[in-house]
């Protein structure tokens, strides 16, 4: 990288200085891009030595791709290799210890252990998969959290709520009948649903409601999600400077993770899957929007019946590392919105 750093260093453009969430906060150039690539450079040279000091520098970054986006070099990779560095010299955080600890020992970068198709259906439990009825009631979302093995998604269409909108827009079951205001119904019979592994994540397998909601969409769309065991991608592993602990998670999700085409919620998963283990994960969100001519929708209206107004944030990972800017604003023209973009 000394290249690199050297013409961040002679170009001294201050381009990532915009919308870096910590320099605006620390108000440091230090903790720009620029500021950590002649640290970095430093280094190299032997000016600077790895320490406490310089561990807070380059963990405070978030990697949320913002100096990318505005630069011709790839930065987060560098300040990656430089988290790599400090954890061989010893100097890692406890707390990023302990996640590591937890992804090895349970698979979750929180620790928990969780059926997931108890939790979220039986769908996807390979070793016991019931004969049920072509639709099931959804049951609320306590019921979700008391992780009730009876619960199971509707096989009918259902709920959309897009999280995010001021107004709490949502969207219930869709089903062949009438649905109340602010609905998506289905644009005709169902046909047999297409089964596709479904990889939920560390982040989201508490978000119940979320989750329910995705499967109900998907089923909306003419697929039924699998849902089964899942060991964390790792990403946390190596965005924090873990390299071979990395390398063996990998390994092991290899062993739970045996698919190659699947469908995820998480975005950062999604990332990691493709670009590190080469696989073939489709955001749900891609998923919805290659059905939406199988979704009618009742449109949304706002408190005084007018056509709601919403905007949406585009997530890091999402955006700047899966380049998915449009899928969400085109599920958004469908619902009937209207979608005021934030100024920045």
């Amino acid at each position: 990288f000394r290249t690199e750093v050297e013409t961040c260093f002679g170009t001294s453009c201050n381009f990532c200085e915009k919308d870096c969430p910590i320099y605006k906060i620390k108000k440091d150039k230090t903790y720009t891009s620029r500021g950590k690539n002649r640290t970095i450079l430093g280094v190299l040279e032997g000016k600077v030595q790895p320490s406490e000091e310089l561990a807070k520098l380059f963990y405070t970054c978030v990697l949320c791709g913002s100096c990318d986006a505005r630069c011709a070099m790839e930065n987060n990779k560098r300040f990656k290799e430089m988290r790599a560095v400090l954890v061989k010299r010893g100097l890692q955080r406890k707390e990023h210890r302990d996640l590591i600890t937890a992804i090895k020992g349970t698979g979750d970068v929180y620790g928990r252990k969780i059926d997931l198709a108890k939790r979220f259906g039986e769908e996807g439990a390979e070793a016991h998969s019931p004969a049920r009825p072509s639709s099931l009631q959804v049951r609320d979302s306590e019921d979700l959290r008391s992780s009730s093995p009876e619960f199971r998604p509707v096989q009918s269409p259902g709920e959309i709520r897009e999280e995010g909108a001021a107004s709490g827009l949502s969207a219930g079951e869709a089903t062949t009948e009438a649905a109340p205001e602010g609905q998506a119904i289905a644009a005709a019979a169902p046909k047999a649903a297409a089964v596709m592994p479904l990889y939920i994540g560390c982040q989201y397998k508490d978000s119940a409601e979320d989750v329910k909601a995705v499967i109900k969409v998907l089923n909306a769309c003419g697929i039924r999600p699998k849902i089964g065991d899942e060991y964390c991608c790792g990403f946390v592993a190596d965005a924090l400077g873990f390299e071979d602990d990395f390398k063996e998670i990998k390994k092991r999700n290899r062993e739970v993770v045996t698919y190659n085409d699947f469908l995820t919620v998480c975005p950062s998963c999604t990332h990691y899957f493709r670009t590190e283990y080469s696989l073939n994960p489709k955001h749900v969100l891609s998923a919805v929007v290659e059905n939406l001519d199988k979704l009618k929708w009742k449109r949304p209206r706002g408190a005084d019946k007018k056509k709601l107004k919403v905007t949406y944030h585009d997530p890091c990972d999402l955006g700047r590392r899966l380049k998915m800017f449009d899928e969400p604003r085109k599920i958004l023209e469908a619902m009937g919105v209207e979608l005021v973009e934030m100024k920045n």
